[in-house]
């Protein structure tokens, strides 16, 4: 007789990728990064400054606050996405490439939450754990589209005669940005001084 095997959780159907409990995590840290970045752009006088002054701010921070602490609740989740949204596209031309496509992210995790609730059929009661898999599983793919597609269109901008000459490029600063958080073994060798020239 065959011994038995013993059961672990991959073989009783668990999926590779686990979207259990990564909704709520992922809500809060939307919630502290879109604060920080309100707070950021209207404390310097740029265009996006500009822009956010006509806005509701302090209506957007109640509701990232708020959310923050409640990340679960349907109506609180999708209240916020939508002013979030609306508050990006109000700013036009103000608005940058990572909020363009923030807000791709947060209307694909939207349509995720509307169609989980339309299911289940109620709209007030926090979400499940289930209910959170599910919604980290139906906007995925569309993120990581989104993502690629994106980032494929940075790449081909950034290809132009600027980026190439070093005396104008940024590519220099921020290679310098990433080489600073090397170990010091690393940095003790040319290679940062040959970057710099």
């Amino acid at each position: 007789e065959a011994p038995a095997r013993r059961s672990t959780p991959q073989r009783e159907g668990m999926e590779p990728f686990r979207a259990q409990g990564l909704l709520a995590p992922y809500v809060r840290l939307w919630c502290v990064s879109n604060a920080l970045r309100i707070a950021s752009g209207t404390s310097a006088p740029t265009a996006l400054g500009d822009a956010l002054a006509g806005q509701p701010t302090a209506v957007l921070l109640g509701l990232l606050t708020l959310l923050g602490l409640f990340p679960t609740s349907p109506p609180l989740l999708a209240t916020t996405l939508i002013a979030r949204a609306v508050s990006n596209l109000a700013k036009g031309a103000a608005l940058g490439n990572s909020q363009t496509w923030g807000t791709l992210t947060d209307l694909s995790l939207l349509g995720a939450l509307c169609e989980t609730l339309a299911l289940r059929g109620r709209w007030l009661p926090p979400l499940s754990a289930e209910e959170e898999a599910a919604i980290v599983r139906s906007c995925a793919p569309a993120v990581r589209v989104q993502l690629a597609t994106v980032y494929a269109a940075s790449a081909l901008w950034k290809l132009n005669s600027s980026f190439a000459e070093p005396r104008r490029s940024c590519a220099a600063v921020f290679a310098l940005q990433m080489l600073e958080h090397l170990p010091p073994a690393v940095t003790a060798t040319p290679l940062p001084a040959l970057m710099a020239a």
